[in-house]
């Protein structure tokens, strides 16, 4: 009786080498995407959250705000609070918030770029200077922000739109001269 002599040959070996190496190489491009698109999904979170915090502000500020002048790009109010100066305006590429006269960046320019910043009044305002200031207050504001977010190699559209009821209203007189 021959005993055979058990074992893997060369190209069994091989062919078996070369279905691990394909499988490896498809599971780490399916890796390195996975993380690819989760660090884009992190920066955009992190984008986001960082717009949401500007557009709080400026609802806050708005909100208990007094004596509103606006024009297409800029809207100009005193805070109840401290009378003091707020200026919100678009400067082609970021919002840029303005307290007392000193500038200051809402948004990040290479994060988000905002394409358009309009500005929507509604309220019964009086022509009369005698009249009451609740009756020649601005009764509701909204801003509508079109933007797009950097995603460094493509844009995300965003279209955001916030609405205020200032608080003005209320007053007989403004408190802020």
């Amino acid at each position: 009786m021959v005993l055979k002599k058990k074992g893997f040959t060369v190209i069994e070996v091989m062919v078996s080498l070369l279905v691990f190496i394909i499988g490896i190489g498809i599971f780490s491009v399916s890796y390195i995407n996975l993380v690819r698109q989760q660090l884009i999904n992190q920066r955009l979170q992190a984008t986001l959250g960082n717009f949401r915090l500007g557009l709080e502000k400026i609802w806050r500020e708005m909100k208990y705000g007094v004596n509103f002048t606006t024009s297409t790009n800029e809207i100009t109010f005193k805070r109840v609070y401290d009378c003091g100066e707020v200026a919100i305006s678009y400067n082609g590429s970021s919002l840029i918030y303005k307290l007392n006269g000193k500038p200051s960046n809402l948004t990040d320019p290479d994060l988000i770029k905002i394409n358009s910043f309009e500005i929507y009044t509604t309220g019964n305002l009086s022509d009369d200077p005698n009249a009451d200031y609740s009756q020649r207050s601005i009764k509701l504001i909204t801003l509508a922000i079109r933007a797009e977010a950097n995603m460094q190699n493509f844009y995300v559209p965003l279209n955001f739109q916030i609405s205020v009821a200032p608080i003005n209203s209320i007053f007989p007189s403004s408190p802020c001269p």
